[in-house]
């Protein structure tokens, strides 16, 4: 969830990106964030950073969120287990490292 807060905010916001597809592979996210109704099921600690991705939705930018197999979004996991390994915060990156290379 802070992911995807994080890439919003930097991609449509100050990258003035005015389209963006958000593909997931985990459909609990995306359930939460498309309906609203499962307000009452999201702890606390969550909710802040899940109305913050709704707010970014609801802007006039064009932005879709889609659940995706775990296996078609293979770019998607190599970077969560990088980042697991990663002591600072935030890494830009220019090019795509080694392990995502084909």
């Amino acid at each position: 969830m802070v992911g995807v807060r994080g890439g919003l905010i930097r991609n449509s916001k100050n990258e003035g990106r005015r389209r963006i597809l958000v593909e997931s592979d985990c459909m609990e996210l995306v359930k939460m964030v498309n309906d609203n109704s499962l307000n009452a099921c999201v702890p606390p600690n969550v909710k802040y950073i899940l109305n913050e991705v709704r707010k970014l939705l609801s802007h006039s930018w064009k932005i879709v969120m889609i659940n995706v197999l775990r296996e078609a979004n293979m770019c998607a996991n190599w970077l969560s287990s990088f980042a697991a390994n990663v002591s600072q915060g935030v890494v830009l990156m220019k090019d795509p490292p080694d392990g995502l290379r084909c």
